[in-house]
C-alpha cells in the first residue's frame, strides 16, 4: 500500500497499476448459495493464496470451511461435523489445513448451553440479570439475587459465581422444565464447576414442584459430599445417583441418563453405573419451579455454592463417542485433566484445493489418536510450509499452536503414519523423529547452560516403538 493506493500484481508477480483502495475493496463482493459454509455463520480466520496461478481464498466458520475460487468466481464447502474451524491455511501445491473442533452444537438434541465467556459487556463482579442460552432455543436463564460475573476463574476464563449465603440462583423458562416431566425422558448433561462448598442437596438444575413429598427432577451439582448425577422422584420414592468425593478444585461432572439407566462421569471417569426403576418425574402439575443453581428448598443445603463456567444440557441419551467429544471439549477448554477418550481439536488436511467439491472429504486428520499425534488441548493457531519436512524432503510441515506449546507435524505424503511430531513447551522440547527420541532439553532457567559446570542428566539416543521406525 502506498497513500490511498494499493499496487495491483498479476499472478506472475509482474505490476499492473494502481488502484484506490476504496474502489480496490468494492470490487468484489461473493453472495453465496446454500452450500457454502461462509453463510449466517461467525467467520474466524481467512487465508488467500496462488495455487497454479488460480488464487483461493479459504474461510474459516464457526459453520464450516469455505473455499473461493477467486479466478472462476466459485465456492465450493464442507460442514461436515466437526464443523467449528478455527484456523485455516493453504500450501503453495495447493493442499488445505484447517483446525475443527466440537462444539455442543455439532450435536443434536441440545437444548440449553450456558457459558460465561459468552457473557458480553459485564467487567468483574457485576450483577448478572440475564444468562443468554447459546444453544439457539432461548431458554435464557434469568438471575435472581445476586448471582456475578467473575474475570479470569479457570484457565483464564470466566464464571458465574452462586453464593449460598446470598441465595443466589438463576430460573430457567418453563419450555425447558417441560422437556423433562414425562415418563422415562431421557437427559445428558454437563457442566464445568467449581464448587465453594458442598452443600446437601444442590443441583444445577431443578425441576419440581413446591413440596419435597411432589415429584421432581434434578441433575448435576454435589449431594451428601458427594457429585450428584441425577435425583428423581415419582411421588413415591426418590432415586439419587451419586459418586466421587467432591472438593473445592474445577472439575466437569456428565450424566447420560437414558430414563431408566444413569451413568454419573467426573472428568470422563465413570464413578457411578445404576439402573434406575423410577419414571422419572410425571404428572406434575402445570406450574413447575424450574432452577439453575437450586431447589425449591430456598436457602442453605438446597443452594448451589460456588462457581459455573460452562453448562451443557440435551434431551437425548447421548451415545459413548459424543459423551466423550462434550467431555474432552469441555477439558480441553478450561485446561482440566480428564480420562475421555474423545477426540479434542484436530488438524484436517485436504489435498489438492483445485479437485475439491461441495462437502469435499478429509484425506487425513491429524488428533490425539493420529500417528504423529497432537496433544489433547485447544489448538490456537494453525501454520504451513511447503516441501519441508525433515521425514522425505518433499512433503509439508505443519506448524500447530496449543494452549501448552507448539507441534510440529513433519508429513510424509502418501504413507501418513510415517510422519513425524515434535513438541514444544514453554520449559522444554521434547523431539521424535522417524528412528529415534533424543533427550530432553531445558529452554530456559538455571539449567539452561550446561557449560557452566552442569551435567546433562540423559543424552542418550532413544528408540520409541510407537514411532514408524524403532
Amino acid at each position: 500500500f502506498k497513500t490511498d493506493s494499493a499496487k495491483r500484481y498479476n499472478a506472475t508477480d509482474d505490476y499492473i497499476g494502481d488502484k484506490t483502495i476504496v474502489n480496490r475493496n468494492s470490487t468484489v463482493t461473493w453472495t453465496t448459495g446454500p452450500s457454502a459454509a461462509i453463510v449466517n455463520t461467525v467467520v474466524n480466520d481467512v487465508y488467500s493464496a496462488v495455487v497454479n496461478g488460480t488464487t483461493y481464498t479459504a474461510v474459516a466458520t464457526d459453520g464450516g470451511v469455505s473455499i473461493i475460487n477467486e479466478t472462476a468466481n466459485s465456492v465450493v464447502s464442507r460442514s461436515t461435523t466437526p464443523n467449528y474451524i478455527k484456523k485455516v491455511s493453504i500450501s503453495q501445491n495447493g493442499d488445505l489445513y484447517f483446525t475443527a473442533s466440537v462444539r455442543p452444537t455439532d450435536i443434536s438434541g441440545l437444548k440449553l448451553w450456558l457459558a460465561a465467556d459468552k457473557i458480553t459487556g459485564l467487567n468483574n463482579g457485576d450483577t448478572i440479570t440475564t444468562w443468554s442460552d447459546a444453544s439457539g432455543n432461548s431458554y435464557n436463564a434469568t438471575g435472581a439475587n445476586v448471582p456475578t460475573f467473575q474475570t479470569s476463574i479457570q484457565n483464564g476464563l470466566p464464571a458465574v459465581l452462586l453464593e449460598k449465603a446470598g441465595s443466589d440462583h438463576f430460573t430457567l423458562p418453563d419450555a425447558f422444565g417441560n422437556l423433562f416431566r414425562g415418563n422415562d425422558l431421557p437427559i445428558s448433561a454437563f457442566a464445568v464447576i467449581k464448587p465453594v462448598s458442598n452443600a446437601y442437596d444442590s443441583p444445577l438444575i431443578a425441576i419440581e414442584t413446591t413440596q419435597d413429598s411432589g415429584k421432581f427432577y434434578r441433575a448435576l451439582g454435589t449431594y451428601t459430599g458427594t457429585w450428584l448425577g441425577v435425583s428423581i422422584r415419582d411421588g413415591v420414592t426418590t432415586k439419587t445417583v451419586t459418586g466421587g468425593t467432591t472438593n473445592t478444585s474445577p472439575h466437569v461432572i456428565s450424566v447420560v441418563h437414558t430414563g431408566t439407566l444413569a451413568d454419573l462421569y467426573v472428568d470422563g471417569t465413570l464413578t457411578t453405573d445404576d439402573g434406575d426403576s423410577n419414571t422419572g418425574a410425571t404428572d406434575q402439575p402445570a406450574t413447575l419451579l424450574n432452577y439453575l443453581g437450586r431447589t425449591q428448598f430456598g436457602t442453605g443445603s438446597g443452594m448451589f455454592d460456588g462457581y459455573i463456567m460452562e453448562m451443557v444440557v440435551y434431551n437425548t441419551a447421548l451415545s459413548a463417542a459424543n459423551e466423550q467429544a462434550i467431555e474432552r471439549y469441555l477439558a480441553n477448554k478450561y485446561g482440566l485433566s480428564t480420562t475421555s477418550t474423545g477426540t479434542g481439536d484436530t488438524v484436517v488436511v485436504a489435498r489438492n484445493i483445485s479437485s475439491l467439491t461441495a462437502n469435499f472429504s478429509a484425506s487425513q486428520t491429524y488428533d490425539s489418536s493420529a500417528s504423529p499425534a497432537l496433544p489433547n488441548e485447544v489448538l490456537n493457531d494453525l501454520s504451513v510450509t511447503t516441501g519441508t519436512s525433515t521425514v522425505d524432503g518433499k512433503s509439508n510441515t505443519i506448524y500447530v499452536g496449543g494452549d501448552s506449546g507448539l507441534t510440529s507435524i513433519n508429513e510424509k505424503q502418501g504413507d501418513e503414519t510415517n510422519g513425524s511430531a515434535k513438541y514444544y513447551t514453554k520449559d522444554y522440547i521434547t523431539e521424535e523423529m522417524v528412528g529415534d527420541i533424543q533427550a530432553m532439553w531445558p529452554f530456559n532457567g538455571s539449567d539452561t547452560d550446561i557449560d557452566t559446570g552442569e551435567t546433562a542428566s540423559d543424552a542418550s539416543v532413544k528408540a520409541n516403538t510407537v514411532t514408524a521406525n524403532n
